[in-house]
């Protein structure tokens, strides 16, 4: 016995793949995933105008909040990169090691931001010593030192920011479903 997906009525499937009771349920299904998938069509074209009238830095800000969504899920099973407190204990940051603001063009960099404790990261502007230390550790010397000596100038074009979004929130998306999965909580 199986219950039709539009009445709700209990059937006997006929076939592996039946999901309805009848023709009339089958119609009503088959028009309802019709609407469904212009309903998603019509967000998505929604979405798309949007970022084509969308200002550089409306587009930057939307880049910076997947990217922080994605760090904060890749470190969420880490202590915090600064005080080394439980990742389980209040809100995580994420933090970077060069400050947005004086180093811009890694803001995106992911060995340049780590999850963090809100206290580290907002109250004591990084705890950058003992980040430092951390980050030693998590990403060796070499590329720690590029970091430093990174003083690029940043320009991120519409597109660039675009496809960040789009790669950050696919990330994310990915490490949720592998994390779904048994057996794989250690990353």
């Amino acid at each position: 016995m199986a219950v039709c997906g539009v009445c709700l009525k209990d059937y006997i499937k006929q076939r592996t793949q039946q999901a309805v009771c009848s023709i009339p349920c089958s119609m009503i299904a088959s028009r309802a995933r019709a609407l469904a998938k212009k309903k998603k069509q019509l967000r998505k074209d929604d979405s798309e105008r949007l970022e084509a009238i969308a200002t550089i830095t409306e587009l930057s800000a939307k880049a910076q909040t997947a990217f922080n969504i994605y760090i904060r899920l890749r470190d969420e099973h880490k202590p915090c990169v600064s005080c080394r407190q439980s990742p389980y204990n209040g809100q995580r940051h994420a933090s970077h090691f060069r400050p947005r603001s004086t180093a811009s063009q890694l803001k995106f960099n992911c060995f340049n931001t780590n999850a963090s404790c809100a206290q580290c990261n907002k109250y004591k502007s990084g705890n950058l010593i003992p980040y430092r230390i951390e980050l030693l550790n998590r990403i060796g010397e070499e590329r720690v030192q590029a970091l430093e000596n990174n003083n690029q100038k940043a320009d991120f074009s519409r597109e660039y920011l675009i496809r960040l979004k789009k790669v950050f929130t696919r990330r994310t998306k990915h490490l949720k479903k592998l994390r779904a999965k048994p057996g794989t909580d250690d990353f």
